[in-house]
């Protein structure tokens, strides 16, 4: 009776360090998720801002559009302004060809007369003088006239140009402008649905080597693995049809470190650590166990802390059923 006693003082004992060391675990996984939950939130609202930056550009990049619709259309309207005095121009043209016309009729008409009406004739040359000094400072005004509306056109040419010029400038920074914010929103709703998918559960997968439970050393192979909840898959590959798994098992506990340091695995320079599948009875006898190597121990700590999750998850939901 003392020897089972002291055995099952013993057994106590070992339980009570184990549910220690849960409590502890629990704490530190606790602290975890108030971290990523804070995390979450900042994300979220580096979010909002950036949407809000982008509703800011696009508003500017409308009102810019405004802009050179307004500024196209007093180009059109500058050129019909143009076409007009094109046209008034070449009907003054036309005014002086035919003024030119008249004073050759009359030059013609002097010239018969002049034998004859030497009176009439001083008089008509006097009128032709005059007539042709009315149409000389007709002509001049014209000049001037046309010389001023081409300056005008340039003018406006120029300021149509550098317009132009302007709105393209403007087009280019808000076009750079929208797409850095575009980057900066698609980076941050990347980062936060990373950490969504973390917090709740979502599941995780990647490539591991797994050592087969027959093997000691130099037996490693790679195999593609997925966590759904406390289920663990492999498969040979990451296009095999998901509904063929190699095997799947609900994962009971974990243990970690340097491969040389887990007792029959040999392989160096690598991230290890082992999951044994949780057996219907609890005992540790008869379970199966999972060697398993990851190139980075980035990786590797990624693996055990969702493992661990899911498996706390599944823990708290079994006391909350209680």
């Amino acid at each position: 009776v003392r020897a089972t006693l002291a055995d099952r003082t013993e057994t106590l004992e070992a339980a009570w360090v184990d549910v220690t060391r849960l409590q502890l675990e629990a704490q530190a996984s606790a602290a975890a998720v108030q971290s990523s939950t804070a995390e979450l939130a900042a994300a979220n609202a580096a979010v909002l801002s950036l949407e809000t930056k982008l509703q800011t550009a696009t508003e500017s990049l409308n009102s810019v559009e405004q802009q050179r619709a307004a500024e196209t259309m007093a180009l059109a309207d500058a050129k019909q302004r143009l076409l007009t005095t094109a046209v008034s121009l070449r009907a003054e043209t036309a005014q002086l060809d035919a003024a030119k016309e008249i004073i050759a009729e009359l030059e013609d008409k002097v010239t018969k007369l002049e034998a004859a009406h030497q009176s009439e004739i001083s008089q008509l040359k006097s009128e032709a003088n005059t007539n042709t000094e009315s149409l000389q400072h007709q002509l001049i005004e014209l000049e001037m006239r046309k010389q001023e509306a081409t300056s005008n056109l340039e003018a406006r040419t120029h300021e149509v140009s550098e317009l132009q010029h302007r709105l393209q400038n403007l087009e280019t920074q808000v076009k750079t402008s929208l797409t850095e914010h575009q980057s900066k929103v698609h980076q941050a709703r990347s980062q936060m649905e990373k950490m969504k998918s973390v917090m709740i559960g979502g599941g995780r997968s990647g490539f591991l080597e797994k050592l087969p439970s027959s093997a000691k050393s130099g037996a490693w192979k790679k195999r593609w693995f997925v966590l759904h909840d406390r289920l663990l898959h492999y498969y040979n590959d990451d296009k095999t049809d998901k509904s063929k798994p190699i095997r799947s098992f609900q994962v009971g506990q974990l243990r970690s470190g340097r491969a040389e340091l887990l007792e029959g695995v040999k392989k160096k320079n690598a991230f290890c650590f082992e999951v044994f599948e949780e057996h219907p009875d609890g005992k540790a006898k008869g379970q199966f166990v999972l060697r398993l190597a990851a190139t980075t121990e980035e990786d590797m700590n990624g693996w055990i802390r969702d493992i661990f999750l899911a498996t706390q998850r599944a823990q708290d939901a079994v006391v909350m059923a209680k």
